[in-house]
């Protein structure tokens, strides 16, 4: 699969795309969401690759502030992700050694903070995932 950057920028209610590795490819799109399609199906007319072998990374080219203010948020988010998942590990860890050490679930609960249908998701193995469901269908 190739990787193309695709430059865009706006242009009235447009955003225009161009390739930086194909020039003269461009194209145009009504919002970013549409630019990765529109972008692939440029290139694959320009170079006869199939649209599912494309890959495009969109680069919006905006003012420096604001591009200074995405790309804090990027980062914060990207930390806030590292400490949600070392937080889920101590969680799990510590719901584990709160039952190990004797503790019921309610006590490990309150003790975490947390419910105790909670302590049993942490205590289980693989840790299970607030919000994840498992479904059952009928044969």
């Amino acid at each position: 699969m190739k990787l193309y950057q695709v430059k865009a920028q706006r242009s009235g209610g447009w955003w225009a795309l161009s390739v930086d590795e194909l020039p003269g490819v461009h194209s145009q799109a009504k919002s970013l969401h549409q630019a990765e399609s529109f972008a692939k199906e440029a290139i694959s007319l320009a170079t006869d690759e199939d649209p599912a072998d494309i890959a495009v990374v969109i680069n919006p080219t905006l003012p420096k502030t604001v591009m200074r203010k995405v790309l804090a948020s990027r980062q914060k988010v990207a930390a806030l992700q590292h400490i949600q998942e070392e937080t889920a590990s101590l969680s799990r860890e510590a719901a584990k050694a709160l039952l190990d050490s004797g503790l019921s679930q309610r006590d490990a609960a309150t003790v975490l903070g947390v419910s105790y249908q909670r302590v049993s998701q942490l205590s289980a193995d693989g840790g299970g995932s607030r919000g994840s469901r498992v479904t059952a269908s009928r044969a």
